[in-house]
C-alpha cells in the first residue's frame, strides 16, 4: 500500500537532530571556553599548582564593645576630703592612729627668715621617741632621764627657795609616763625624793608620781650649810641624761672636786643655775666651768628680781 505523500523520513528526523545539536553545544561550549581561557589569560606563564587551606578559628570573635575604647567622660572635680572626719576606730593600731594624727594636724608655720636658732617662732627639731624637753629658769635640757639637785642651805631661805621650788614643779609637767626623774635637795646632807624604799632609784613621770613629788618639794625648808659634792655624786650615780644643778657661787668647789664630777658625768650634761644678788660680777666661776666641761648650759638668776 503506497505511503501517504504527507509522511516523509526527513520530516521525522529533522527536528530531533537539531535538538541534539543544541543540547551538545550548550554543554560543550562553556567547557571549551573555560579551558581555552585558562591557557590564554597569561601567555608564557608556567602553570603552577597552589593549595589553599581554610582554617576555622576556634577562638571566639571579639565583641565590638570589647575592641573599641570607651568614651572618656568629662573629668569632674573630686569632692574635698574631710581629714577631720578620719577618726580611727577603737581597734585601730597605734601606727594607724599616729598616721591619722599626722594627717589631721595643722601644718607647722615656716621658720621666719633671720630667726635665731632656738628662739620663739623658729622651727624646733622633733625629738626621738622617749625624749622630751625640760626647762628650769629658761635653761633647757633634752632627754628621758632627769635629776634635779637644788641647794636648800640657809642662803636660799625665803623667796629664792620658793622660786626654785615653783620652777622645779612646773618643769615636771613636761614629763610623761615613759620619762624618769629624781629630786635631790642638799645642804650639809642630801634629802631625796624616794619611792623605792631607800634604793635610790628614779621615778617614772606618771601623774601620781608628779603629784607625790610636788608634795615632797612643798615640805622642803632652808637651813644648814652647803656641801655640793655629795649631792652631785649621788645625782650622777643615777645615770641621768641631764642634771639641773641650782646653787649660789659662794664657797666655790675646788679644782679637785670639779675633776671628780667631770669624770663621773660621762655623757650626762650638767646645767648650772647660779643664784646671786645683783648683776653677775665674775667673768668665770666654777658653775660656768662645770657646765662647759659637761656640755650643759649656764644661767644666772638675780634673786632681787624674783617675785616681782
Amino acid at each position: 500500500m503506497p505511503r501517504s505523500a504527507a509522511f516523509r523520513p526527513t520530516d521525522r528526523w529533522g527536528p530531533a537532530w537539531a535538538l541534539s545539536v543544541l543540547v551538545h553545544a550548550a554543554l560543550l561550549g562553556p567547557a571549551a571556553w573555560w579551558g581555552g581561557g585558562q591557557q590564554g589569560m597569561l601567555p608564557g606563564v608556567q602553570e603552577r599548582e597552589i593549595g589553599v587551606v581554610l582554617r576555622r578559628s576556634e577562638a571566639e570573635p571579639e565583641r565590638l564593645d570589647q575592641v573599641l575604647e570607651p568614651t572618656l567622660a568629662e573629668p569632674r572635680e573630686a569632692p574635698p576630703l574631710d581629714l577631720a572626719a578620719l577618726t580611727p576606730p577603737a581597734e585601730a593600731s597605734p601606727l594607724i592612729t599616729d598616721l591619722l594624727a599626722e594627717l589631721t594636724a595643722a601644718p607647722a608655720p615656716p621658720p621666719q627668715a633671720g630667726a635665731a636658732s632656738g628662739s620663739a617662732g623658729a622651727a624646733r627639731p622633733e625629738l626621738p621617741y622617749g625624749q622630751t624637753r625640760v626647762s628650769v629658769f629658761g635653761l633647757e635640757a633634752t632627754g628621758g632621764r632627769f635629776v634635779y639637785a637644788f641647794d636648800r642651805s640657809m642662803s636660799m631661805r625665803g623667796t629664792p627657795l620658793k622660786a626654785a621650788k615653783q620652777q622645779l614643779v612646773a618643769s615636771l609637767e613636761a614629763l610623761s609616763d615613759i620619762h624618769k626623774f629624781q629630786i635631790l635637795f642638799f645642804n650639809h646632807s642630801v634629802s631625796a625624793f624616794d619611792l623605792s624604799g631607800g634604793r635610790n632609784r628614779v621615778a617614772f613621770g606618771t601623774e601620781a608620781n608628779k603629784q607625790r613629788a610636788a608634795d615632797f618639794v612643798s615640805g622642803i625648808t632652808a637651813d644648814g650649810n652647803t656641801l655640793r659634792l655629795p649631792a652631785l655624786e649621788q645625782a650622777l650615780k643615777l645615770r641621768p641624761d641631764a642634771v639641773f644643778f641650782l646653787t649660789d657661787a659662794d664657797d666655790p668647789m675646788t679644782a679637785r672636786q670639779l675633776m671628780i664630777i667631770e669624770e663621773m658625768a660621762g655623757s650626762a650634761t650638767i646645767n648650772t643655775i647660779e643664784f646671786g644678788v645683783g648683776k653677775p660680777t665674775a667673768r668665770s666661776n666654777f658653775l660656768m666651768r662645770l657646765a662647759e666641761a659637761t656640755g650643759g648650759g649656764y644661767v644666772y638668776v638675780d634673786t632681787q628680781k624674783l617675785g616681782r
